[in-house]
């Protein structure tokens, strides 16, 4: 299938894969967390207060996967 021998974490294209299955995971789990209710329950809050850290820290997994992109 795949015939590459470089790092895996070196590859934009993985980058960018993993970026989206990791975001829209969560992105599930902060929607379940709106249908339990933030105001019921701590740790639905705390779910819903931990997205925008998971947020920041996917922009920068893209701009890591586009800036090896521009050096290859």
């Amino acid at each position: 299938m795949v015939n590459q021998r470089s790092a895996l974490l070196r590859n934009p294209v993985f980058l960018v894969c993993l970026a989206f299955i990791v975001f829209f995971t969560y992105q599930i789990i902060y929607e379940a967390s709106f249908f339990v209710g933030a105001d019921k329950y701590l740790v639905a809050n705390q779910i819903i207060t931990l997205f925008a850290y998971v947020n920041v820290l996917i922009n920068v997994v893209y701009a890591v996967a586009i800036w090896l992109l521009a050096k290859q």
